[in-house]
């Protein structure tokens, strides 16, 4: 549940300013993942090679600098990432007590960041890419004008929750899970800790997004435990904690369905059943696309509600109807 950090070499571009996956090589002693059981780890990555600090000259006496490399410099940067928008949050929100929940941050982080190495997706080395405050900040902003969907929901066991959102030419659509998940069960054994691939997720969620038109599945990334180094690929995530799914070239002005569902049964620390708390981003889709209804010279006969409808749509009929059809804006059935 934590956000593991990995390192990277200080950039070489102009500037030292992102610019491509390839800009971003690997520090030499940053370890590599996945976790035991292929979960991606690190989460994260930024520059923890030649790091400029502050020195003393005595315990009262801060009047030098001094350089070092390690995970122990990339991971200050990320916090400092995540307190900058922690910061804007409460800039934005008016609450100056504003915390983010840690399902929240890790969301927020992985889903903001920057592509990293060779191959697409997230790997061993830098995780879910190289952290982006500004994307991060835009993400925060572009919220608070509700341009995309970053919110806080709760999953019962055996009831998805769907979304239908609205393409947009140009733009990959994408979306992120995160969670809290209760505590695995301990390894025991040297040989448990060397050799057990069984999954240690407890809360096994899903998320997916369906084209509407040709019902084809799009499903998260995932890494491959036996061949770790490989690029990871697309398909049933069993053992990570955040699933992110990416279409890079939705069909414009497509609907696509976004499903979370869960397998078995969603429990809390103690093993009781449970609703699971999760954080829900969205990005790349028309915000102006909302089905909605307006009232109609049968209002005495039918009730439809609410008026603005992000989920489930309710229509009440006093007697029999033979066929409903709903239209949009457009007027498409």
């Amino acid at each position: 549940n934590i956000i593991v950090a990995g390192a990277a070499n200080q950039l070489t571009t102009l500037g030292n300013v992102y610019s491509s996956p390839s800009d971003v090589s690997a520090a030499s002693f940053s370890s590599a993942g996945p976790r035991k059981d292929g979960a991606i780890k690190p989460d994260l990555s930024a520059v923890g090679v030649d790091m400029r600090l502050t020195n003393y000259s005595s315990s009262t006496t801060y009047n030098s600098t001094s350089t070092g490399s390690g995970t122990s410099y990339s991971a200050p940067i990320i916090t400092g990432v995540a307190g900058a928008l922690t910061q804007i949050k409460r800039s934005l929100s008016a609450n100056t007590t504003f915390k983010f929940k840690a399902d929240e941050m890790k969301a927020l982080l992985t889903h903001t960041a920057n592509e990293a190495g060779p191959n697409p997706g997230p790997d061993v080395s830098f995780g879910w890419g190289f952290v982006d405050a500004k994307a991060g900040a835009q993400l925060l902003i572009d919220n608070n004008n509700n341009l995309n969907i970053f919110q806080r929901r709760t999953l019962t066991s055996g009831v998805p929750y769907t979304r239908v959102v609205k393409a947009v030419a140009g733009k990959p659509l994408k979306v992120s899970i995160s969670w809290i998940d209760p505590a695995g069960t301990s390894f025991t054994t040297s040989n448990d800790l060397q050799n057990n691939r069984t999954s240690k997720l407890v809360n096994d969620m899903d998320l997916k997004i369906v084209d509407m038109v040709t019902n084809q599945e799009y499903l998260p990334w995932k890494l491959d435990a036996l061949n770790p180094v490989a690029a990871a690929t697309k398909g049933n995530n069993t053992v990570d904690n955040i699933e992110q799914v990416l279409i890079d070239a939705p069909v414009a002005e497509r609907l696509y369905r976004i499903e979370v569902s869960n397998k078995g049964t969603l429990v809390n620390a103690s093993g009781t059943p449970t609703p699971q708390n999760y954080a829900f981003i969205a990005t790349g889709y028309d915000p102006s696309y909302i089905l909605s209804t307006s009232e109609t010279s049968l209002k005495d006969a039918i009730a439809i509600y609410p008026t603005m409808v992000e989920d489930f749509l309710t229509i009440v009929i006093s007697g029999k109807a033979d066929k409903i059809s709903i239209f949009d804006m457009s007027g498409k059935i």
